[in-house]
């Protein structure tokens, strides 16, 4: 039985393979597994790290109250970072979700930050921004007490021993030099200036002294020209402040000097020979000739100090020695202390800007706005004003032009459509001008009077052609020169300025050398009318000219020696102005007075000449739809 169960199972054995053979049509192919493949257009953007230095942004701690002052630099650093990362695609960084990171460090005031490329740049911009946009202004009052020794004892202040005084102390210095008769206080002129950035005042006057001579060639002889140097005499302050983290203490650098002039100026005498030249062009015996030249004995004093003092506190700069004048011929001045004090206040706070975009309560939307036709502190301050009520904070970035808006989403909407709307191109007009010198009476000749063309006329097509040809006619046979032909185009309202011609010196009283502008300049200011298809053009013309020195030579009564005069060089300016209203493409033409024969040895030597411009303005139609003001939204 065992042997036959045996036999059955190995039959069966065999004939498995060849069921399953059978049966495999029957049976359905598995399905084949898919891996999907990333497509390459996924990639991940690659992260970089950048450090930024914001100590500036931070401040230093420069608090003496020690760990208060550690708190408030942490306190800064924190707002700093959340300031970026709400501002700076929110979404991107790690709180949000994203992979971004920013950290702090205190070692270098660092500020690392991780993320792609395009968020670091940004990144950057808003930390740039914020140092324009976010600096203190400091406030420095300096003063100068003079009084006598014991009445800063009775005060109870020593320039030696104190270095800042609270307003008590200040107010009872004061008091204490307004009791005495023979004290004073001078105030330096009100210093604002930036914090970190130096600021100089001075009180005094200016006066010139005679130092030394000059050699320089005229007409190719030797000349001594007299050197003029100017000094400053009188007290001169320079202040310098940086604020601390928690913005209650200054960091002050200040210095006051003192130039005096001691004694008489002293004049030594330089003796030279120069040569007498007559009418003609003869030559004389050459005479003496005494200049004298100055050596004043001028002495400076100065004081510095650098400390650290509360805003709102007066720092001791220092104090001098100084003897008061006398009452009378015998009896001489006491002897009195010069104290120098500067009080220093701050003007704006900081951190009110960081709470403008900071600020809690309904979630805010952020945009910044670059505007290319209108400035962005135009703009901050009139939509400002606007919606103020709706808790709209704008704050404008002028070196960039744009304009950071932050509130709510309707409000903030709201707002760039307006400065859509604002942000419009301004018209724009390309004015052709052709400045010209002719001939005196050759408007006549054109048929447009002297009166016309003076006050400024409007051709008709037919004047302009016939102008045009006399021109033409006029150069070729060398009697009018064109000075020059500009192409300006200047937005509405605005000024264009042509300038032909060069500076040229002009010797003034006291041996004092002025240059001055001598040639043609030309101011137009269009003005496009509602309808668009006219101009009024604004055009004032400036036409200098050189009048050549003379030498002019007499005989004084009494001496045998003529005395030669020199009356220099000067130019004579004309300047016309006028307003005319010019059709789109057509000319108007405005003409300088007649001018003296001119000097040259040219074609046009000798005659009387004048200038004339000519003018085609030509409106440009800009459009509004394909350059609008770019925008970066942040949620």
């Amino acid at each position: 039985m065992r042997f036959r169960t045996l036999i059955a199972t190995i039959a069966v054995l065999f004939a498995l393979p060849v069921l399953a053979e059978d049966l495999r049509p029957l049976v359905p192919p598995p399905a084949p597994v898919t891996v999907p493949a990333t497509p390459a257009a996924v990639a991940v953007k690659p992260q970089v790290t950048k450090v930024f230095t914001v100590a500036e942004l931070v401040g230093p701690s420069l608090s003496p109250e020690g760990e208060k002052a550690a708190v408030a630099h942490r306190s800064n650093a924190q707002k700093l970072v959340k300031l970026v990362t709400d501002m700076v695609r929110p979404y991107s960084w790690a709180g949000a979700g994203g992979t971004g990171k920013v950290e702090y460090f205190d070692v270098g005031a660092a500020l690392v930050v991780t993320n792609t490329a395009d968020v670091i740049t940004e990144v950057g911009d808003l930390l740039e921004a914020l140092r324009r946009i976010s600096a203190m202004t400091l406030v420095y009052e300096v003063r100068l007490v003079r009084a006598p020794a014991n009445v800063f004892e009775r005060a109870g202040v020593k320039a030696a021993r104190d270095t800042a005084l609270t307003d008590a102390q200040l107010q009872a210095v004061l008091d204490a030099s307004q009791a005495d008769r023979d004290a004073s206080v001078t105030p330096f002129p009100r210093i604002t200036a930036a914090a970190s950035e130096t600021a100089t005042s001075k009180c005094g006057n200016t006066q010139t002294f005679v130092t030394g001579l000059d050699v320089t060639k005229v007409n190719g002889a030797s000349v001594l020209v007299p050197r003029q140097t100017a000094v400053h005499l009188g007290e001169s302050v320079t202040v310098k402040g940086v604020l601390s983290a928690d913005r209650n203490y200054v960091h002050v650098e200040a210095g006051v000097s003192r130039t005096r002039l001691v004694g008489s100026v002293e004049l030594i005498p330089v003796t030279t020979q120069i040569t007498p030249v007559f009418e003609g062009g003869a030559q004389g015996k050459p005479v003496p000739f005494t200049q004298f030249v100055q050596a004043p004995d001028v002495r400076k004093e100065s004081v510095e100090r650098s400390a650290v003092v509360p805003k709102g506190g007066t720092l001791v700069i220092g104090s001098w020695k100084q003897a008061a004048e006398g009452r009378g011929k015998d009896k001489p001045g006491p002897e009195l202390e010069v104290l120098a004090l500067a009080t220093v206040r701050t003007l704006c706070d900081i951190d009110a800007f960081q709470k403008r975009l900071t600020a809690p309560g309904t979630p805010l939307k952020n945009s910044v706005h670059k505007l290319r036709s209108v400035a962005a502190a135009d703009a901050a301050l009139v939509l400002g004003a606007r919606f103020q009520r709706a808790g709209a904070k704008l704050v404008a970035e002028p070196v960039s032009n744009s304009l950071l808006v932050s509130g709510d989403k309707d409000t903030v909407e709201q707002v760039g459509k307006l400065i859509a709307e604002l942000d419009k191109p301004l018209p724009h007009t390309v004015v052709q001008a052709m400045i010209v010198d002719v001939p005196d009476g050759f408007l006549a000749k054109c048929g447009l009077t002297t009166e016309r063309g003076t006050s400024g006329c409007v051709l008709t097509p037919r004047e302009a052609e016939r102008l045009n040809d006399f021109l033409r006619a006029a150069k070729e046979k060398g009697e009018c020169e064109v000075l020059s032909r500009p192409l300006v185009q200047v937005a509405d309202n605005q000024t264009g300025y042509v300038q032909i011609g060069q500076n040229y010196p002009v010797a003034l009283a006291g041996g004092k050398v002025e240059s001055k502008f001598a040639g043609t300049a030309l101011r137009v200011t269009p003005c496009l009318a509602s309808d668009g298809q006219t101009v009024k053009l604004t055009t004032e013309v400036q036409n200098g000219k050189v009048i050549p020195g003379t030498v002019m030579t007499a005989f004084v009564p009494g001496t045998t020696f003529p005395v030669t005069t020199l009356m220099p060089a000067t130019v004579c300016v004309q300047e016309v102005r006028a307003n005319v209203a010019v059709p789109a493409g057509h000319t108007a033409v405005v003409a300088v007075p007649v001018a003296e024969p001119a000097a040259g040895g040219g074609a046009r030597s000798g005659s009387r000449t004048q200038t004339i411009v000519v003018l085609t303005p030509t409106p440009v139609v800009h459009d509004v739809g394909s350059n609008p003001a770019g925008v970066t939204v942040h949620r």
